[in-house]
């Protein structure tokens, strides 16, 4: 005969209620041992406890290859968590954790972990060199880098030391800003996890602008002259650049582009009496440019004076010529009329 729906009822409170009844498994009194933070020489560790009030804790650790050989440390009973420090790169080590109460270890805790490989940095080597940059490439043997850093400083601390932070991607730099021909002292080191690895240091050079020498002007007339320049051959002009301006800044400059295999150039509708400023630039096939060269004519007479472009501003008083006096300046060159 079918049970009435009441006594149903009744029977399902009553598995009810005597589930709710049931004991809840208590948390064990040492528990959850993780491993963190695992560098090449450093291990972070935590672990729970349950109600039980330990005296203390004690953590040993050993290399998985020398099991005979342990270190342990004891750490106070409050303490869930300890770094440890000072372990091998790239080396698998057993670390067993363990509670003291009343003089009585509880079962250890154990996990297996390794370290990761000690950063390393391979060779650097300076892969290209330009006048004024040059470029660095390097690889790693082994371990983690967060970046890489490079300080570059002048052989003769006559200009600012520059500083280069690099991501832990990169392979290769190229430093900008440099002097030609100037050497170059380089320290290099890598960056993992906050410290440095131990730092390398070598030296380098900056090449050579491409030179262009012995600026001459010959044949002046009163409308003109002849300016003719040395270049090596060997430096791959590709083109000069001449510029002739009178020193007194009156007229507009006269420029003129002058193939790589030409050296000589007649310079024609001048004005008499004038001095003239006449620089060349050689530019080679890469775009490198050398330093200008500078000189000054006075057209209309055998006056022609060699300047320095980048020196002091000096005015030097010349012998008269006939009823003139004349007057020079790394600036400006004319004539008064005394």
């Amino acid at each position: 005969m079918d049970r009435s729906l009441n006594e149903r009822e009744r029977d399902t409170k009553r598995i009810v209620m005597a589930g709710s009844f049931l004991p809840v498994a208590a948390e064990p009194d040492l528990s959850g041992l993780v491993v963190s933070n695992i560098t090449s020489d450093t291990v972070s560790l935590s672990w729970r406890t349950g109600e039980k009030a330990f005296d203390h804790f004690i953590v040993e650790v050993r290399e998985s290859a020398l099991p005979t050989q342990a270190t342990g440390r004891t750490l106070p009973a409050g303490v869930r968590s300890t770094v440890l420090t000072g372990l091998r790169g790239d080396t698998r080590y057993q670390i067993k954790l363990y509670a003291t109460f009343s003089g009585s270890n509880t079962a250890a805790l154990m996990t297996l972990v390794t370290t990761e490989p000690k950063p390393k940095l391979g060779p650097i080597v300076v892969s290209e060199t330009r006048p004024n940059s040059l470029t660095l490439s390097w690889s790693t043997l082994s371990g983690h880098f967060d970046g890489f850093a490079a300080r570059v400083t002048d052989r003769e601390q006559l200009y600012d030391v520059v500083e280069l932070r690099l991501s832990g991607a990169e392979r290769n730099v190229t430093v900008t800003g440099l002097m030609d021909s100037a050497v170059y002292d380089i320290v290099f080191y890598g960056l993992s996890r906050g410290r440095q690895t131990p730092a390398v240091s070598f030296n380098t050079s900056t090449a050579s602008l491409p030179k262009v020498e012995n600026l001459t002007v010959s044949d002046i007339t009163p409308y003109g002259f002849r300016v003719s320049w040395l270049a090596d051959s060997s430096e791959g002009f590709s083109h000069f650049q001449v510029k002739v301006s009178d020193s007194g800044q009156l007229l507009e400059p006269q420029e003129f582009i002058m193939p790589g295999n030409q050296t000589v150039l007649d310079v024609l509708g001048l004005i008499t009496g004038i001095g003239f400023e006449v620089s060349v630039t050689g530019v080679s096939g890469n775009g490198l440019q050398s330093r200008p060269i500078t000189t000054v004519a006075v057209t209309g007479t055998a006056l022609c004076f060699s300047t320095a472009r980048h020196s002091v501003t000096s005015k030097v008083s010349l012998p008269k010529l006939g009823s003139f006096n004349f007057l020079l300046s790394s600036k400006m060159f004319f004539i008064s009329n005394k």
